[in-house]
């Protein structure tokens, strides 16, 4: 944190009365914290802001969308296999032919050619797009910002905008209007954090002068647009690492009494299973 706060500072010394550092280090097999810095001086600001301060992911909440646009992909590679195997009983040779194992890996693609146009602010009550949003990529140095058709593996791990935005949009089925969606889309981003252990609000409305309550920056969600904690955020990714299994995060090891038993802890919980593994 003091690196990190020197580096900054360094750049931006204007907001040296204002900036924190927050740190959160877990053992991810077992939601065990191993640190946590909660701020740099607890005399000036009484809180611990791993648990208290809610500030954008950014880039941090992408994870969420792939990993809906994983599950879309393999339930539609399962879809596929089941028709497959209703023609084949339906040709009356009761022959089924087991395709060959889906990766999801190979198969998950995106497209990175553009800016993406998405709505910013929806209806709630006409479902119309009444505002919309530009969609950027950020080129960093010696990289081209726009890398058309790449895996998302690299979509992710280049923290390409466009192509995260294109993949949620795909979310829907084809021919789905506008608005809808992209409300499907963010209502998979949604479901999907929340499942893994995401509780903050990820919505935001607004209330137009015509007094129609509307939605605002949804589709964004994937981009990190919603305040959450790092706690939070640290607990949501520890399917990712356990075969999708959820995971509590846990300041405490045990509890011993003075005989020496453990009355508390000490013991690793079953899988509550939130992801395929596949898709983990």
């Amino acid at each position: 944190c003091e690196a990190s706060l020197a580096q900054y500072l360094k750049r931006h010394p204007e907001n040296r009365s204002t900036m924190q550092c927050n740190t959160l280090v877990v053992d991810i097999t077992n939601g065990e914290v191993l640190a946590l810095i909660g701020g740099q001086d607890f005399k000036v600001r009484e809180v611990n802001g791993v648990t208290y301060d809610k500030v954008h992911p950014g880039s941090a909440f992408k994870p969420f969308l792939y990993a809906a646009y994983l599950e879309h992909l393999l339930s539609t590679e399962r879809e596929k296999k089941e028709r497959r195997a209703r023609m084949s009983l339906g040709s009356g040779n009761g022959v089924f032919s087991e395709p060959q194992r889906y990766d999801l890996l190979t198969g998950c693609q995106v497209s990175d050619f553009h800016n993406v146009m998405v709505p910013a602010i929806i209806g709630s009550t006409r479902d119309r797009v009444m505002t919309r949003k530009l969609i950027n990529n950020y080129p960093e140095l010696r990289r081209k910002s726009y890398m058309g058709i790449i895996p998302c593996t690299v979509s992710l791990a280049s923290s390409q905008n466009s192509g995260t935005m294109w993949a949620e949009g795909q979310l829907a089925p084809p021919g789905t209007p506008e608005a809808e969606r992209w409300r499907r889309g963010t209502d998979a981003v949604i479901e999907i954090a929340q499942r893994l252990g995401i509780t903050s609000p990820l919505r935001q409305s607004v209330r137009l002068p015509s007094g129609e309550t509307a939605q605002l920056q949804s589709p964004t969600v994937p981009l990190g647009f919603s305040d959450v904690s790092l706690w939070e955020l640290s607990e949501a990714y520890l399917p990712f690492f356990n075969g999708g299994c959820r995971g509590k995060l846990t300041l405490m090891h045990s509890i011993t009494n003075l005989k020496g038993e453990i009355v508390e802890g000490g013991t690793k919980p079953g899988c509550v299973r939130v992801l395929d593994p596949n898709v983990a």
